[in-house]
């Protein structure tokens, strides 16, 4: 992975030959770098009105790596700050995600938050952002602008998203039943609930339809958030993403089911009361543990999620028909609006926040549930980048691919902290694979190596597989050489990988070439190439390669991109 503000990598010692070959071509090991990796932890500090924190200094934070305390290596303070410190690197230009659930929101609300987000956008340009604009739909996940600074150019991607529907027809769905279940309630001609099991087992199969579809596609928005995590991982700078939409649940029958329950428990009928003891609590799924692991996955990254959703008027997945507002705190006492259900906005409102607070908390990003403006989350978005603490540390463990928890705690009375719980000790390997996977999507060709490749013809292998033939050629005289006795020796490792224009990859495969050339042909080595083949095998979609040449000698990385022909189809 190319090196950005936040990691620094210093080398504390040189790869070593640990086996000498005495002929040409016999496997060779070599160590990889002893490395002393500085981690950056940004954080952020803010009093109980969201005002940023400026005044701190060092001796005021104590960091915490899996449960223990940690030294802090390097620190500094907000660039707004007086408490600067000279020597801190400028920010790196970050990426901003802009990801559009249509999923769980009406068109009109939608549309509504993509016109604030169009203004801030055309009138706010100082700071070094670059934005990509996707969306998500009930069948769909697509890139409709990659990153840029352009305000033209990410306007005409939001207009293009604003000209889609939205899922309407399950927001009207949900409205719908919670009506009907309002209206079983209301009924007074035959309070003591004959009658009514019919008109529940009804409901039960609705909210049963409702919820099934509703999860799947919760299901899918999840997936669709861990293909962008992985895409942006390699990325040099703070990156996030900004998710905008409807609130998306695991269970989302869950209050419809809790309402319905209540009512019927209110009926003085054997028939209602039996027929809400036959209810389901909700659609038992063990989905709700893989968005924590996805925020977790983000965390370790690096990654920050920050959420707005606006559930207005009539309510999205989470919030009712009248369940009130949904920016009420957590715990809320059941109000006036819910008579006919006690605590049906309390439910709502704990439900809406379930998914977008859980990639928030761990990422130290921010969730805006019930957001009458957009502009002013993405404006706390942008003042992060000025009102951030720099924590550096040093591990006390090897780079063993693991994720380590991470915590800070700031002396300092009624202030808020938010920072990333989680970073990942990668592995030279996996910074590679990292790098590899997002110039594969949005980066630039770099070829210090200058590495060649010739492409073969594409043959079908099956209706789900084609395969393509790679001659990838790197010049001798571009590598770094150790002498070693008899022979000099290098190594390169190529990582390659196939993706698709909607941000989808292959698993990063990896092949190791040892080189042992003998003394006495040196000279004439080095004007010549190692020439290597590769078969890449890739399905329906996929569009690009990308094939990665490592020196392991120096670390420098040439990256190549090739455009299947016909789009991969």
């Amino acid at each position: 992975m190319h090196l950005t503000k936040s990691e620094f990598r210093f080398i504390a010692g040189i790869l070593a030959l640990l086996s000498l070959a005495p002929s040409y071509g016999q496997d060779l090991e070599f160590s990889q770098p002893v490395e002393v990796r500085l981690v950056e932890v940004e954080v952020f500090v803010t009093d109980g009105r969201g005002h940023p924190v400026l005044d701190l200094n060092q001796t005021e934070f104590d960091l915490l790596v899996d449960g223990e305390p940690h030294p802090i290596t390097l620190f500094s303070g907000p660039s707004s700050s007086d408490n600067l410190e000279a020597d801190r690197p400028s920010p790196t230009p970050g990426h901003i995600v802009i990801f559009i659930d249509s999923t769980n929101i009406e068109s009109l609300q939608r549309n509504s938050m993509i016109k604030e987000i169009e203004k801030f956008l055309d009138v706010d340009r100082q700071l070094d952002y670059a934005f990509m604009v996707v969306s998500t739909t009930s069948t769909d996940f697509v890139v409709h602008q990659g990153f840029t600074t352009d305000s033209q150019a990410l306007g005409g991607a939001l207009e293009e998203i604003g000209r889609t529907l939205a899922n309407d027809q399950r927001i009207a769905e949900y409205q719908s039943i919670f009506l009907d279940i309002q209206r079983i309630s209301s009924a007074v001609q035959d309070f003591s609930g004959r009658g009514i099991a019919p008109q529940a087992q009804g409901l039960v199969g609705r909210i049963q339809a409702f919820s099934d579809s509703a999860r799947d596609d919760a299901i899918r928005t999840a997936g669709y958030l861990w293909r962008l995590t992985d895409s942006l991982s390699g990325l040099p700078g703070r990156r996030s993403i900004l998710c905008v939409g409807g609130v998306f649940s695991f269970n989302p029958g869950a209050t419809l089911y809790a309402a319905l329950r209540d009512v019927l428990g209110r009926r003085t009928g054997a028939e209602a009361q039996e027929a809400g003891a036959q209810l389901p609590a909700g659609i038992a799924t063990d989905r709700a543990q893989n968005l924590q692991t996805l925020a977790d996955h983000a965390s370790s990254n690096g990654i920050a999620f920050y959420s707005i959703t606006e559930p207005g008027r009539r309510g999205a997945l989470g919030g009712g028909v009248s369940a009130g507002s949904l920016e009420a705190a957590p715990g809320d006492a059941p109000g006036a609006q819910d008579t006919w259900s006690p605590g049906v906005a309390f439910r709502g409102r704990s439900e809406a926040r379930e998914s977008v607070e859980i990639l928030a908390a761990a990422t130290g990003g921010l969730a805006q549930i019930g957001a009458k403006r957009v502009e002013p989350t993405i404006r706390r978005i942008y003042d992060d980048l000025a009102s951030y603490y720099l924590l550096a540390f040093q591990p006390s463990h090897d780079s063993d691919g693991e994720t380590h928890r991470i915590a800070v705690k700031v002396d300092r009375k009624k202030v808020d902290v938010r920072h990333r719980s989680y970073y990942q000790a990668m592995s030279w390997d996996q910074e590679t694979a990292n790098s590899i996977q997002s110039t594969l999507h949005f980066g630039e060709d770099s070829n210090p190596l200058e590495v060649r490749i010739d492409t073969g013809e594409v043959t079908t292998l099956d209706q789900r597989a084609s395969r393509i033939p790679l001659s990838v050629q790197i010049p001798l005289s571009r590598l770094a050489v150790i002498s070693g006795g008899p022979s000099h020796r290098a190594q390169v490792t190529l990582f390659y990988t196939t993706g698709s224009k909607n941000l989808a990859t292959d698993p990063v495969r990896k092949v190791v070439l040892p080189i042992a050339i003998p003394n006495e042909n040196l000279l004439e080595a080095i004007g010549q190439s190692i020439n290597y083949r590769i078969d890449v095998d890739f399905g329906p979609g996929s569009d690009r390669v990308i094939v990665g040449v490592r020196d392991d000698l120096d670390d420098r990385l040439s990256t190549i991109r090739i455009w299947l022909p016909n789009g991969g189809s």
